[in-house]
């Protein structure tokens, strides 16, 4: 039993600080693509949802009139979805708000923080606190690579059809 000989104090400590700075590395990359993933598969739900309310106007000729998302489950399940996605990727609820006459729908997403803002994050706050909003279709706030250019704006570049 001489001739084996374990590790010393020295040796596991390293390995620990090894460790220790490759954790420290990863788990932000890994919790950022955690947060990514929840805010897609919300840009997705909030899509979906969009997509069954504009058949539903199609063949009712208004949307439905309607205080929270959960209402929504027996005027659109299962003929124009097959189930109403009440929650975004955080377990925040959406909401939704359809005018009195059903002519205009806005459906939200609070974005990680759960609180709902007027107006995009600071630079150098976290992109996934955004509020997600979409407007009869459209997107009006959200990550900048879901918005859609807005036409009158003359400070954006102007876009050519092929």
């Amino acid at each position: 039993m001489r001739g084996t000989r374990g590790f010393n104090l020295l040796e596991l400590i390293v390995v620990l600080a090894i460790m220790a700075m490759l954790v420290s590395i990863a788990l932000p990359n890994l919790l950022e693509a955690m947060n990514r993933s929840r805010q897609s598969a919300t840009i997705a739900d909030m899509r979906t949802l969009a997509s069954a309310l504009e058949r539903y106007a199609v063949e009712k000729s208004h949307y439905p009139i309607v205080k929270t998302v959960a209402a929504l489950r027996p005027e659109i399940e299962p003929r124009f979805i097959k189930q109403v996605p009440t929650r975004d990727g955080w377990e925040q609820p959406l909401e939704i708000a359809v005018d009195s006459k059903g002519v205009s729908y806005t459906l939200r997403s609070p974005g990680k923080d759960g609180t709902y803002r007027e107006k995009p994050p600071e630079a150098g706050e976290s992109p996934f606190i955004v509020d997600l909003v979409l407007v009869d279709g459209a997107w009006v706030q959200g990550p900048p690579d879901i918005l859609q250019p807005d036409p009158n704006d003359p400070s954006q570049p102007a876009t050519t059809g092929p």
